[in-house]
């Protein structure tokens, strides 16, 4: 499908963003077959990490030991700590991809775009992604002053999946600290999960 798309529109470039849950390493393979540059923009970790965000699921801890290591070890990592889901199943699954994302991606004419400079220095680390890694330093003007819409003065949304992983957790011991100086606070969470 990739191919057919690429014959019709004749690209220089091909942009992704992420790949890690519509996506697979397969578009890395189409884009090799064309002969075309390619730049993903990593919004996750799946590069580096099967969870897709360097965090062990069934410890629900934080963890970044697939981030150095050959295929196999990784596999090993993953099939020890069943960090995904916490499952054994799902795991598996996880650590099958290694060896075909590792072939397609080193294969491919494919930069990683790291938007953050912690992505960049989590995703550039990794031994078995080499000189593939670019981060823009973008020139950010200096915070200008706002005035907050009238009614949400003191109000704050937290808008996401509702998991341990998105720190969820640590806001909530946070906003105590908050509702302690501001008693008008307002904590809205919204989300699923």
């Amino acid at each position: 499908m990739l191919i057919a798309t690429i014959d019709e529109f004749e690209p220089d470039l091909v942009h992704f963003h992420s790949t890690s849950r519509q996506l697979t390493p397969s578009v890395a393979h189409a884009l090799r077959r064309r002969g075309l540059p390619g730049v993903l923009t990593a919004h996750d970790s799946k590069q580096v990490c099967a969870t897709n965000g360097f965090w062990d699921e069934r410890l629900n801890e934080a963890c970044t030991a697939c981030r150095s290591g050959r295929a196999l070890s990784r596999m090993k990592n993953i099939a020890v700590r069943r960090c995904v889901r916490g499952s054994a199943t799902a795991s598996a699954f996880a650590l099958a991809e290694i060896p075909i994302a590792d072939r397609l991606w080193a294969r491919s004419n494919v930069i990683l775009h790291a938007p953050s400079r912690f992505m960049s220095d989590m995703l550039g680390n990794a031994p078995y992604i080499p000189n593939r890694v670019r981060f823009l330093e973008l020139p950010w003007d200096a915070p200008r002053p706002r005035t907050p819409a009238e009614g949400w003065e003191s109000r704050v949304i937290f808008f996401g999946r509702l998991e341990r992983g998105k720190g969820v957790d640590i806001l909530l011991d946070a906003w105590k600290s908050v509702e302690d100086e501001l008693t008008s606070a307002e904590l809205i969470i919204a989300g699923g999960g």
